[in-house]
């Protein structure tokens, strides 16, 4: 199975949309069906080569996998039914908004030990103005490829006073990070410095958006899916955890590792003079996350 287009976007679902993004950049995707049973009427992960019953633990990546495998385009990428990247950003506006959160927060960060993060966001109100403008970012996304740019980012979520390592302590298991560090040791030891560099700092590239011009594509995905791998076989092998897959304490661990690695692809890629565009992240408050999905109907 091997779809072939210039661009391919594809838009991530997991609940019934008034409205799915189909243009000629981007495609729906809906994610983790064999979970829900809900069949959206769109693309699923679980056809051709994939790894959709893996959803449980990868989030977005099932989808970034089938990707990978299932469709052959120039430009590849991924953004979400209520995440999307825009070229706006309204100037000065947020240097000066940042600029003030930088000074309140690291105060704060003094008194109470808790994290704080900035995002670069724009939120939409409704979903017809969050279309409006996702159509328009799609439009334009060949013309950064042509302008020189190899990869499309969002700009990073910044964390005080804590690291990323601080941070991520909080969400996932500690035996995760254990064991991430080794195998990126044992099977990309290129990447080990951007990965401490990452881990040590206090930016992140969040919320597993990305494209990229495809032979990066490619590369990104032999190293996210090589580590995911060697991580889950340390794991099961070291008896730390049996199933992972029916580990409630490791729901979306493989997708919030996710974004440690895609933020050492891209330092790693900094250091090789890649030329990367930070874009500022779309939010559609009008849309149901994940979050609400009626899990007492899903295969767990």
């Amino acid at each position: 199975m091997q779809t072939k287009r210039k661009i391919a976007i594809a838009i991530c679902y997991y609940l019934q949309a008034e409205k799915y993004i189909n243009n000629d950049e981007c495609f729906p995707l809906q994610l983790g069906y064999d979970e829900t049973g809900l069949d959206l009427g769109i693309q699923k992960d679980n056809e051709g080569e994939q790894r959709s019953d893996k959803h449980f633990l990868y989030s977005e990546y099932s989808g970034i996998y089938w990707l990978w495998k299932n469709v052959n385009a120039e430009y590849k990428g991924m953004l979400h039914h209520r995440r999307f990247l825009t070229k706006e950003n309204h100037g000065i506006y947020f240097k000066i908004k940042k600029t003030v959160w930088h000074i309140i927060y690291r105060i704060k960060s003094i008194v109470n030990p808790h994290a704080y993060a900035y995002k670069s966001i724009i939120e939409c109100g409704s979903s017809l103005q969050y279309y409006k403008l996702a159509n328009s970012f799609s439009s334009q996304i060949e013309s950064i490829f042509n302008d020189g740019y190899d990869m499309i980012v969002p700009k990073p979520i910044f964390y005080y006073p804590h690291s990323i390592k601080n941070r991520f302590d909080e969400v996932i298991h500690r035996s995760f990070l254990i064991s991430v560090k080794k195998t990126i040791q044992e099977k990309h030891p290129e990447y080990i410095s951007s990965f401490n560099e990452t881990l040590n700092g206090n930016i992140l590239y969040y919320a597993n958006l990305e494209i990229m011009r495809n032979e990066l594509f490619e590369e990104y995905c032999d190293f996210i899916f090589t580590i995911f791998d060697g991580v889950e076989k340390d794991l099961v092998e070291s008896k730390a955890f049996l199933n992972l897959s029916k580990e409630l304490s490791f729901y979306r661990s493989f997708g919030y590792l996710g974004e440690i690695l895609t933020s050492t692809f891209i330092t790693k890629k900094k250091k090789e003079n890649k030329k990367i565009k930070e874009c500022t992240v779309l939010f559609n408050k009008d849309c149901k996350g994940n979050e609400n999905t009626n899990y007492s109907i899903m295969n767990l």
